[in-house]
């Protein structure tokens, strides 16, 4: 992770050499700006949000040869298990995006457990998808919806509390995830 504005600037640059796409290497840019400025929460979605325009760009081509992967799924889709199996599914390697607790196996047994509820049509007794998102998919709902409640510390009294801070760590593990992946696209690109 960058601590300085000259640091933040190199790596940001970094992002804009390789994503040729401004409307997705603004969201790294973006990211890495905001954590160099202590704006974690700020930077956390940004990540994310780049993540998932860049898994978009990178389906993109993908669709002219497989009417599987339409326009219509692409700008519909977000951050989901169901659009990391289809990508890996046709040669892209997602496990990059694994979380530190979360095992390869663990990883695309979660993504493959996709198939599965879709061929089974799986609801819970809400009537919602009982499907086990992987790490970065969750956070991206929990995240999102405001759903901060993984965050959360315990105060001396005993009440929960939430600063923004206490997304540091999920930043440090989203900017190499990010750059591990446009590293790995290009050989393919």
């Amino acid at each position: 992770m960058c601590n300085t504005k000259t640091e933040a600037k190199i790596l940001s640059w970094a992002y804009v050499a390789n994503i040729q796409n401004a409307g997705v290497h603004w969201f790294f840019d973006q990211a890495i700006h905001a954590y160099a400025h202590e704006l974690y929460l700020a930077s956390a979605l940004s990540y994310i949000t780049g993540i998932e325009a860049l898994l978009r760009q990178v389906a993109k081509p993908l669709e002219k040869n497989d009417s599987a992967i339409t326009s219509e799924y692409l700008y519909s889709s977000t951050l989901s298990n169901s659009l990391l199996n289809q990508l890996y599914k046709r040669g892209v390697d997602v496990t990059c995006f694994r979380f530190p607790e979360e095992s390869i196996d663990s990883f695309l047994a979660k993504l493959s457990e996709e198939d599965k509820s879709n061929k089974n049509n799986k609801k819970n007794k809400d009537n919602k998808d009982n499907k086990d998102n992987v790490r970065l998919v969750q956070l991206r709902h929990d995240i999102n919806h405001g759903n901060i409640e993984n965050f959360f510390k315990k105060t001396d009294g005993g009440e929960p509390t939430f600063a923004p801070e206490m997304m540091q760590g999920v930043c440090k593990i989203l900017e190499p995830m990010a750059l591990t992946f446009l590293n790995s696209l290009r050989g393919k690109e």
